[in-house]
């Protein structure tokens, strides 16, 4: 069930013949809508583009539904070196087509950053929710055809049971905690003083199953 993709090529192995770029389209389409509007359907793209590239990525083998597991250290270290190598080289010719550069980047990079920030008072209640090391944490789910969502994290856990690990995400919503409760998942309860005002992910738990 599990299908990974080629680095090289982009091309997911297996019975998904689902080129990158299809894929970024179908994260896109699952986070944005059909009809996101020019401009934000052209940031979108280009978030999804950069979260494939620099994360490991399981996929379902009809390449309408994707997870993004952990992050590829090196990739984003090395892009980061890259960028600032290349901005500053051009700097040395053209200030302002490094700064045009370094802007679309922050422009691209500024709701991800944001959402991060958002995240930041929930990380003291996380420390009471640490699940048993080691685990697989699946930093988010796209699926843009029924059911394809639900088999692909059934995929992802049953890979982390054959490992002896269990799985671990957050649900944004009350819907989505419900959702990954049917599937097996189980709700971590922090104590209500360290919860912030506004409403927090909810971080949720599999142990490795036993099929």
């Amino acid at each position: 069930m599990i299908v990974r993709r080629s680095a090289a090529s982009g091309v997911v192995r297996g019975s998904s013949r689902a080129t990158f770029w299809q894929l970024v389209r179908v994260e896109a389409r699952a986070f944005g809508g059909a009809q996101p509007g020019a401009l934000r359907g052209a940031l979108l793209f280009a978030r999804s583009a950069l979260s494939l590239w620099a994360h490991h990525v399981r996929v379902h083998p009809s390449g309408q539904a994707l997870c993004l597991l952990g992050p590829r250290p090196w990739r984003v270290c090395g892009a980061a070196v890259a960028l600032l190598v290349f901005t500053g080289a051009l700097g040395t010719v053209s200030r302002a087509a490094a700064l045009s550069i370094t802007s679309a980047v922050l422009v691209v990079l500024f709701p991800s950053a944001t959402w991060a920030i958002s995240r930041a008072p929930s990380w003291r209640a996380w420390k009471k929710e640490r699940p048993p090391r080691p685990y697989t944490f699946i930093g988010s789910l796209a699926s843009v055809k029924p059911g394809a969502g639900a088999q692909l994290v059934q995929a992802v856990v049953s890979e982390a049971a054959a490992k002896g690990q269990g799985v671990v995400l957050d649900a944004d919503n009350d819907a989505l905690v419900r959702y990954y409760e049917r599937l097996g998942f189980l709700a971590f309860k922090a104590s209500q003083e360290d919860r912030p005002l506004r409403p927090l992910p909810v971080r949720m738990w599999r142990p490795p199953c036993t099929e």
